[in-house]
């Protein structure tokens, strides 16, 4: 298992660009728009092969010792000072006035920590999420840091 280590830079603004609420479009429509986007990203970037391109979404209820695992691999809880865990991350966008996400307050408020649903989308003869955290020229940095904005 890969060490999990959150980094967030210290600053007043932000680095991330919202064009518009992150996941207005994505959480909070119709699941129907979600698979649609998804297909249509995973599609895009398919290999110049003659192998067609493979997505499968797989959900996952943890509860338990799984949940466990899986939150302390995130690290979710634990150290406050410096602020290290994701939960007090997660709380600060909640306060970010430029996210207004109302799915990260309902997540957090309806979190009990016994159990998760998560969902995995696997994708197969794509050339994936490459590049760097702080590259949004790349698709890994544009889906992190730059919400809504649509790439050619």
């Amino acid at each position: 298992m890969t060490d999990v280590t959150w980094k967030f830079p210290d600053q007043a603004s932000g680095l991330t660009d919202y064009h518009s609420m992150p996941t207005e479009k994505a959480l909070d429509s119709e699941l129907e728009t979600f698979v649609r986007e998804v297909l249509q990203n995973a599609n895009d970037q398919g290999l110049p092969n003659d192998d067609p391109v493979k997505v499968t979404f797989e959900f996952n209820r943890l509860t338990g010792d799984d949940l466990d695992k899986y939150l302390e691999a995130l690290q979710w809880t634990g150290q406050a000072d410096p602020p290290a865990n994701l939960e007090w991350h997660v709380e600060r966008a909640i306060e970010n006035e430029q996210a207004r996400d109302p799915g990260l307050r309902r997540f957090v408020d309806s979190f009990e920590g016994d159990e998760l649903l998560v969902l995995t989308v696997h994708d197969e003869n794509t050339t994936g999420l490459v590049g760097e955290e702080d590259d949004s020229s790349q698709p890994y940095g544009a889906l992190v840091k730059d919400f809504g904005v649509r790439r050619n």
